[in-house]
């Protein structure tokens, strides 16, 4: 179906209408007589008066005693703190006035190291110069945050005393083979050019193989690699030095880890490297030298952070516009926490130039957030776009208003998926191609498949003809359709892995870190995820995925697994991992989405379609070009957008979630 679109009225399906007049008001979900008057509070295209420059309250110590003044960050020259809270308390300091918002351990930190840490010098705290009792400041100075670290002459960050310890450090082996076996073994001559192939350790590897094999049963607490705050503070800082807090006698030791929080020690050694790569690339470009962009100084904050010391990066912060499809996929697997989901957005976009926070921030809900930090990515013309795309203009990527609300993410990664839907751009006056395509409904196809089996007539039948049938035959038949629904099961899932370029080998943490964090009465959820973890760790990529999914329907432990489950919820899982959706919103998705396959090139997909398209029997979907690529472990991969709607809706599509890293081999391997 080919698509011109025009600046003409719409008089028919595939004649859209994409022009710059008060439909743009549209686009950002407002009314258009309303939006006459009602500016924008965010956004890069408001023209602000300008500002004056930045003042903060900084603090240094006195004799032993803490004083504060208000300074000008860019005329002044003071060091920045970065740490996590822990589990804070009011608790009164010493050499404070007043109570301050802290862990046991931090109180500890700030009265006995901190004063030998800076000297004399100034310094930023949030938890000493924020009025912690005071929500409308705690929220302003987020976008305050990257002036605070790119003017800062050094960031101290603090590690937590229960983090990794010194067997950890001598298990990595040398730092400059950390991240691959040759690849980092390098000069350490930045302009020259040669690099030394050789067969050095992965000291990433190891660490994470020592954390599982030899701190399996406790709770090793890491804030730096597991909270969210901190991620930005780090990679804004040119200049960084790790310190350490020393524990509180009696409190804050290492725990014992229940079954599922003992899976996510692994998590803090992958979080280490992905920080690694995250400050070393921060600013880096498609103009800088490769040898740049894939991160030469990262080893050098692995070795700081591991042995307590300072890292630099070569260039000077540069303020970075955008982000990049680069930050997105670092970020893909991170299971980094907040304690609000607006501080999803709040922490991590002011540090991008395009960025400004609306107003009234505080009183927004994360959809709402959600949406607008997307209509302002799409008014610089970036590459990212929300993953949930509906109205008139979804073929120009404008953003509209949506039926349901975003799923609220709960880590890191959640957020990064919700970014990392295909892009759409098409200007008035070109030409799209829709290609029509079939979607049916999974629950179609395990009504055909139970369909298959006897009916009780059908046994009845063939019992008065003189069939032997097995006694309990109702019984029998239900765990017969039981055994079929699991392997219907399992062919899919295999299958979507199969089809996988990156989306299912980074899923391990995502899936640890859901089984870590689920109530424990979630029986149904715990055991679909179980066995999702079963079918990802027995795959041979050196099989087909028919013949790995024939031998896993042989495992009997896989069965038990969910002989109490509904099969949604397996699919439902694997069909939000296949399209890029954090599977922390798997409630949701229950109540808003619905899996489906589509075929490309003889190839079977899993997709989800939202339920108020997914309901019409007339609801027509189409494929185009997403606009830009995914890169995949094997290079960019081409992107497609499923898009439906139906007749009525004149050109109003809805964006449903096609998988992001297909391999479009147009085979059956399957």
């Amino acid at each position: 179906m080919e698509v011109r679109v025009t600046d003409d009225p719409i008089s028919q399906l595939g004649l859209l209408k994409l022009d710059e007049d008060e439909d743009a008001a549209a686009r950002k979900g407002k009314d258009p007589e309303s939006a006459k008057t009602e500016a924008h509070e965010g956004g890069p295209s408001k023209q602000p008066k300008p500002s004056p420059p930045l003042q903060l309250v900084l603090c240094r110590f006195d004799e032993g005693k803490l004083v504060k003044a208000v300074k000008t960050p860019e005329s002044t020259e003071f060091l920045a703190i970065s740490h996590v809270w822990g589990k804070a308390d009011w608790r009164k300091v010493g050499g404070t006035d007043d109570e301050i918002r802290v862990s046991r351990e931090k109180a500890k930190f700030i009265e006995e190291q901190l004063p030998s840490i800076v000297g004399n010098a100034w310094f930023w705290m949030d938890v000493l110069c924020i009025n912690q009792r005071d929500d409308q400041a705690r929220v302003a100075i987020t976008q305050h945050i990257p002036s605070v670290f790119r003017f800062s002459r050094r960031t101290i960050a603090v590690r937590d005393s229960t983090g990794f310890k010194e067997c950890c450090i001598k298990a990595a082996g040398s730092i400059r083979g950390f991240f691959s076996k040759g690849r980092d073994l390098r000069s350490q001559n930045e302009d020259d050019s040669h690099i030394d192939f050789g067969d050095g350790p992965n000291g990433r590897n190891l660490l994470l193989q020592h954390l599982i094999e030899e701190h399996e049963g406790h709770v090793m607490d890491e804030g730096l690699l597991m909270r969210l705050w901190p991620l930005q503070e780090i990679i804004l800082s040119d200049k960084i030095q790790f310190v350490r807090c020393e524990p509180v006698e009696g409190g804050e030791q290492p725990r014992i880890a229940t079954e599922y929080e003992s899976r996510k020690v692994a998590v803090i050694g992958s979080s280490l490297a992905s920080l690694a790569i995250t400050w070393s690339t921060h600013g880096e470009d498609n103009e800088d030298p490769m040898r740049h962009r894939i991160g030469f100084t990262k080893n050098d904050l692995v070795d700081a952070f591991l042995n307590l010391g300072t890292a630099s990066r070569r260039y000077e912060n540069r303020e970075v516009l955008l982000p990049n499809e680069r930050d997105i996929m670092l970020q893909l697997n991170s299971t980094r926490v907040t304690s609000k989901p607006r501080d999803f957005i709040l922490a991590i976009m002011p540090q991008y130039g395009f960025y400004k926070a609306p107003k009234n921030a505080k009183r927004l809900a994360f959809t709402e957030l959600f949406l607008d930090c997307a209509r302002q990515l799409r008014e610089v013309n970036s590459g990212l776009s929300p993953l949930f795309l509906e109205s008139d203009h979804i073929l120009d990527g404008q953003v509209g208003p949506l039926k349901v609300e975003i799923p609220e993410p709960k880590c890191l990664g959640d957020l990064a998926k919700l970014l990392d839907g295909p892009v759409m751009r098409c200007p008035p006056g070109s030409q799209l191609n829709l290609e029509p395509t079939r979607a049916v409904l999974i629950i179609e196809v395990m009504d055909r498949a139970a369909k298959m089996l006897p009916s009780p007539e059908e046994m009845a039948r063939l019992a008065s003809e003189g069939v032997e049938i097995p006694p309990d035959d109702e019984e029998s038949r239900a765990h017969d359709l039981k055994i079929a629904t699991n392997c219907l099961v399992i062919h899919t899932v295999v299958r979507s892995i199969f089809n996988s370029t990156t989306l299912w080998p980074i899923c391990y943490h995502e899936l640890n870190h859901q089984l870590a964090t689920l109530p424990v009465d979630a029986k149904e959820k715990r055991q679909a995820i179980e066995a999702l973890n079963m079918i990802l760790s027995t795959i041979d990529l050196s099989e087909t995925s028919y013949d790995n999914a024939v031998r896993i329907t042989e495992y009997a432990e896989f069965h038990a697994l969910l002989e109490a489950t509904s099969w949604e919820i397996p699919i439902m899982l694997a069909a939000m991992i296949s399209c890029g959706l954090g599977i922390s919103g798997l409630d949701w998705a229950m109540d808003n989405l619905s899996p489906m396959q589509v075929v490309v090139n003889e190839v079977s997909y899993l997709v989800l379609v939202p339920d108020s398209v997914a309901i019409h029997e007339d609801t027509a979907y189409y494929f185009t070009e997403g606009g830009e690529f995914f890169a995949g472990r094997d290079g960019p991969m081409p992107r497609l957008a499923l898009l439906a709607g139906h007749p009525e809706t004149e050109g109003y599509f809805t964006l449903c979630i096609f998988p992001p890293d297909s391999k479009f081999k147009g085979s059956r391997e399957y």
